[in-house]
């Protein structure tokens, strides 16, 4: 395993979305069942809408990606331009 593999893996499981006294709670049943109604609907929500979510934001990176790719070619027109001129 890579350094840069582990230290990202170690990045994440000390994340707060990872690590948590909720999440430590639920992963050994120590969990009231109105919190687990409560995790049980946020989950089904979230569930429904993460395609949404996650369409949304490919699409946003999608974007950025196909305009720095399109800078890069004016860029490299431009100086291809340049040089055939002097």
């Amino acid at each position: 395993m890579s350094r840069f593999y582990q230290d990202q893996r170690n990045l994440v499981l000390k994340h707060g979305a990872i690590n948590n006294p909720y999440l430590t709670r639920f992963q050994t049943g120590r969990i009231a069942d109105p919190e687990f109604q409560v995790f049980a609907i946020e989950f089904y929500s979230f569930s429904r809408f993460f395609p949404k979510i996650l369409i949304s934001r490919l699409s946003e990176a999608l974007s950025v990606y196909r305009d720095e790719c399109l800078k890069d070619g004016v860029e490299k027109e431009l100086a291809t331009t340049r040089r055939e001129e002097q």
